[in-house]
C-alpha cells in the first residue's frame, strides 16, 4: 500500500515519523530549520520508500533514519536532498542506521545529494549493523536465548534515537 505525502515546511519544525512507505515530498521553506526522525520496525514486509527534501535558500534539514529489520524483512530506502540553483546558504544532511536482526533481512539504502549551488552544505551516511556472532555466542553460552539477544540489541538501538529526539 502506497502512503504519498506532500508536506510544506514553514516553521521551525522536529518531526518523528514510523514505518515511513510510499513517497513523501517535504519542502523546506527558505530560512527554516527543520529535523525529522524516523523510525523502522519491519517483520515479514517489502517496503519501498522515497523521500526528497526540497530546500529553500538559508534553510537546514537534519534527516535520520534508524530502521530494525526482523526476518523476511526487505527495505528499499531512497532519500534525495535536493537543493536548486535558488537555495544559498541550505545545508542538508542525512543518516540511515540499519539493524539486521536476520539473516533473511535485506536493506538497499541510497542517499542521492542533487545540489544546484555552490553554497550550500550537503552530506550523507549509512551504517548498515547486526549482532556480532562472537558477542551472540557469549551471551547464549551464558543462557540468553537468541530472541532475548535481538530484543536486547533492538531496545539498544531504540535507544540510541531516543536520546538523539531528546537533544534537539
Amino acid at each position: 500500500m502506497s502512503h504519498d505525502r506532500y508536506i510544506e515546511i514553514a516553521k521551525n519544525t522536529v518531526c518523528i515519523a514510523k514505518n515511513l512507505a510510499g513517497i513523501q515530498k517535504i519542502v523546506v521553506f527558505p530560512t527554516i530549520s527543520f529535523c525529522l526522525f524516523l523510525f523502522d520496525d519491519f517483520v515479514d514486509q517489502k517496503v519501498e520508500s522515497q523521500l526528497i527534501v526540497v530546500h529553500g535558500a538559508g534553510s537546514h534539514s537534519e534527516i535520520v533514519r534508524y530502521s530494525i529489520l526482523r526476518e523476511n524483512a526487505v527495505l528499499e530506502a531512497q532519500m534525495q536532498l535536493d537543493i536548486s540553483l535558488h537555495a544559498e546558504g541550505a545545508q542538508a544532511s542525512y543518516l540511515h542506521k540499519v539493524l539486521l536482526l536476520a539473516d533473511s533481512a535485506r536493506v538497499i539504502t541510497k542517499p542521492e545529494l542533487v545540489i544546484f549551488h555552490d553554497a550550500v552544505m550537503g552530506k550523507h551516511g549509512a551504517t548498515i549493523s547486526s549482532v556480532p556472532q562472537s558477542e551472540a555466542e557469549y551471551l547464549m553460552a551464558r543462557g540468553i536465548s537468541s530472541d532475548t539477544i535481538k530484543t536486547m540489541y533492538a531496545g539498544i538501538f531504540e535507544a540510541q534515537l531516543c536520546d538523539l529526539v531528546l537533544t534537539k
